[in-house]
């Protein structure tokens, strides 16, 4: 079985005390994807996630999200 996965990007935003401009600004994703990430969207695209995790410097894709 497959267990749906939370995107927790809202949550690692607010720990490192960045907003979701500055996000977008260092990752070069839109704004826009980035508030539909935080809001846990239905569906993603790898390149904007590979930007993001570059972007926040985490180790993994994967770290972006957990077990719901």
């Amino acid at each position: 079985m497959i267990k749906k996965k939370k995107c927790i990007l809202a949550r690692i935003l607010k720990e490192r005390n960045w907003s979701q401009m500055k996000l977008a600004e260092e990752s070069g994703v839109s704004q826009s994807v980035i508030s539909r990430y935080c809001r846990d969207a239905t569906t993603y695209s790898v390149d904007y996630l590979f930007a993001i995790k570059e972007a926040l410097e985490l180790s993994s894709i994967e770290d972006l999200f957990e077990d719901k």
